[in-house]
């Protein structure tokens, strides 16, 4: 089968684009390991959970048994509501970890720029994702610019 050119529709932007740079950005940035990010995005659409409801979706990760533990001590889960006798806890992501992904997803969307505030001192490959995020940011600036001119044909 053969495709035209015309064929493809092209996304009115390409979200996924710079994951890898996004990514990296939310590691240098909040601290938080790829697995950590992963899991912190599944949670989030789950509202309320319990453990179990989380090592369903570990197994799709490294094995860490304390990934919850740590989670909850680096402030991005907080205990939702305390288990009673053999009642499980309930979690839930903190204000900061709904931060944190809102931030993201604004990225992702090309609603908002990355800041480079966290990568003043760093290392050769920090530098290397500072240039890209910079090359990210004047598209994303280029994108808005031309959503904006209005359309030829509307007059």
């Amino acid at each position: 089968m053969h495709w035209k050119a015309s064929q493809r529709k092209p996304p009115k932007y390409d979200y996924l684009k710079y994951y890898k740079i996004v990514r990296q950005w939310v590691k240098y940035k909040y601290g938080v390991s790829l697995e950590n990010l992963e899991m912190l995005l599944f949670l989030r659409s789950e509202k309320y959970f319990t453990n179990k409801d989380m090592d369903r979706y570990s197994k799709n990760f490294p094995w860490n048994k304390n990934r919850l533990r740590d989670l909850r001590n680096a402030g991005w889960v907080s205990v939702w509501r305390e288990g009673k006798g053999n009642k499980a806890n309930y979690y839930t992501l903190s204000p900061k970890a709904n931060s944190m992904i809102d931030k993201l997803y604004g990225i992702l969307e090309g609603d908002i720029e990355m800041d480079l505030d966290w990568a003043e001192n760093g290392n050769y490959t920090t530098r290397r994702y500072v240039d890209q995020i910079k090359a990210m940011n004047r598209e994303l600036r280029e994108f808005r610019r031309q959503q904006r001119r209005p359309f030829l044909g509307s007059q």
